[in-house]
């Protein structure tokens, strides 16, 4: 039986690891993937914002993990949905979950 302040406490949800995550080398490849000139060129973001998040997020003046999250996942979104590039993603994914499993 679980004790009476667990069943009835407020749902928890579900956090994504990306806090985690972005203390470590793959802040470097995402910083650089939504500032490439075709992720720049669209115009959903601004250089200046995204250099200020990462630079914050670097600081720890400000945990920005999930608004970096939301934008990677905007950009990959289109690439993949829009620009058709599932392939390639597919790949990277692999090579990445392979690196994390030695």
């Amino acid at each position: 039986m679980l004790p009476h302040s667990i069943v009835h406490r407020p749902k928890l949800g579900f956090p994504t690891p990306w806090s985690g995550w972005l203390a470590g080398p793959r802040l470097d490849s995402i910083e650089k993937l939504l500032l490439e000139t075709r992720s720049l060129q669209r115009g959903y973001f601004k250089r200046q914002a995204i250099e200020r998040l990462f630079t914050e997020h670097r600081a720890k003046y400000r945990d920005n993990y999930d608004r970096i999250w939301r934008l990677l996942n905007l950009e990959l979104w289109h690439r993949v949905c829009l620009e058709g590039e599932a392939e390639r993603f597919i790949g990277q994914e692999k090579a990445v979950l392979a690196s994390q499993a030695h």
